[in-house]
C-alpha cells in the first residue's frame, strides 16, 4: 500500500480473511501489506488487537495468528469418492500431468507479454467442442471488442464463427461475484493493480464459490520479470490445484497437487517453446528449470551460475524422474 496514506482497519480486515485460516504473524502482515512507516506499524497492532477481542481472530503461541472460521458444512466425501477428474486439454499436453478437478483452480503467473492470453485461448479452443465439459466464459481485463476478435482471428484452424463461448466479459477482479460456478471460467487476467496483497483474497473467493460445483477456474496472473511468484505474492498459491509460471519463451510447474503419476517428481518441469503469431506454442522442448534461479537466469543481480543464465536445462521425457532438483 502507499505508506504515505493512513492504514484503514478494512484493509487490515480484508487482508486477514484472505489467510484463509492459514496462520501469519505481524512480520508477514507487514510485508504483504507494504507497510514501512511506524504510524501504520502501530495501527496495524492495535487494530490485530481490536480483532482478537472481537472474536475474529485468535492468537497461536506467541508470535503467530489465525482466523477463526465460522461453522461449516461437512463434505459429503463419500458421495464423491471414484469421482473422476474434468477431460480437460491443456496446452503442454498438461492434462498427463495433472488431475484437475469440478470446483478446481488452476493459476496461470507469467510477466508482460510472455504468451499468457495466448495460453486461456488455446484452452478454451482446446475444450469448447466437448460435451462432456461445461460451457466456457471468458473474462478480459484489458481487450476490448476488436482487439479480442483479432486475437481470435490469428487461429486459422479456427473459424471466426466457429468459436464456442460465452462473452468476453469485461472484469478486472471481484470475479467471483459474476461468474456461473457451473462453467469453466478463464479469467485473463486478475487485474490487481494497487495493494497486491489481495490476489490472495481474491482467488480464495473465486475458490469459495465454484467449490462443490462442476465447473472449474483459470485465472491468470501478472508477473513482474524476475520474480518468482505473480503480484499478490505467496497468498495466490493456497488454493490452486496446479500452477503454472511463464516467461518468454518458457513454460514451468511450480505446484501440482493431484498428479497424474504420484510417483514422478513434477517439480521444476518445464517447456521451452517459441510463440508464433500469438496464437501456438511451436517447438515444445522439455526442460528442468534451475532450482536455484528459479528460471530467471539471475541471481543476486548476477548472471545464474547453475544454468549460465539460461533458467534451464534440456532434457528427455523419459529421464525425467531421473533429474536432481
Amino acid at each position: 500500500m502507499n505508506n504515505h496514506k493512513e492504514l484503514p482497519q478494512q484493509v487490515v480486515e480484508e487482508w486477514i480473511k484472505g489467510t484463509a485460516g492459514e496462520p501469519f504473524s505481524l512480520g508477514e502482515a507487514r510485508r504483504e501489506m507494504d507497510i514501512t512507516n511506524l504510524e501504520n506499524s502501530a495501527k496495524l497492532r492495535a487494530y490485530i488487537s481490536r480483532f482478537r477481542q472481537q472474536g475474529l481472530i485468535k492468537r497461536l503461541g506467541t508470535a503467530k495468528y489465525i482466523l477463526i472460521e465460522e461453522t461449516l458444512d461437512a463434505l459429503d466425501w463419500r458421495s464423491a469418492l471414484g469421482a473422476n477428474p474434468m477431460p480437460l486439454n491443456w496446452p503442454f499436453e498438461l492434462e498427463e500431468r495433472a488431475k484437475i478437478f469440478n470446483g478446481d483452480i488452476v493459476l496461470l503467473a507469467g510477466e508482460k507479454s510472455a504468451g499468457k492470453t495466448a495460453f486461456g485461448l488455446e484452452f478454451m479452443k482446446m475444450n469448447m467442442y466437448n460435451s462432456k465439459l461445461p460451457e466456457i466464459d471468458y473474462y478480459t481485463c484489458e481487450m476490448g471488442a476488436a482487439e479480442f476478435g483479432m486475437r481470435l482471428s490469428l487461429h486459422k484452424d479456427v473459424g471466426i464463427d466457429s468459436w464456442r463461448f460465452n462473452g468476453p466479459f469485461p472484469k478486472a477482479i471481484d470475479h467471483s461475484t459474476v461468474i456461473n460456478p457451473d462453467h469453466i471460467s478463464i479469467i485473463d487476467y486478475l487485474d490487481v493493480r494497487e495493494e497486491f496483497y489481495l490476489a490472495g483474497k481474491y482467488i480464495g473467493e473465486i475458490h469459495d464459490k465454484i467449490q462443490n460445483h462442476q465447473g472449474m477456474a483459470l485465472v491468470i496472473l501478472q508477473k513482474n520479470a524476475g520474480s518468482k511468484w505473480g503480484v499478490g505474492g505467496q497468498r495466490t498459491l493456497d488454493k490452486p490445484k496446479m500452477i503454472l509460471n511463464m516467461r518468454k519463451s518458457l513454460l514451468w510447474v511450480y505446484d501440482i497437487k493431484n498428479p497424474v503419476d504420484s510417483k514422478r517428481n513434477l517439480d521444476h518441469l518445464g517447456w521451452a517453446f517459441r510463440l508464433d503469431e500469438e496464437t501456438s506454442f511451436a517447438n515444445q522442448q522439455q526442460v528442468t528449470v534451475c532450482g536455484i534461479c528459479d528460471g530467471v537466469g539471475v541471481k543476486d543481480f548476477k548472471k545464474c551460475r547453475g544454468c549460465g543464465g539460461l533458467g534451464y536445462s534440456f532434457i528427455e521425457d523419459e529421464e525425467y524422474d531421473d533429474v536432481p532438483f
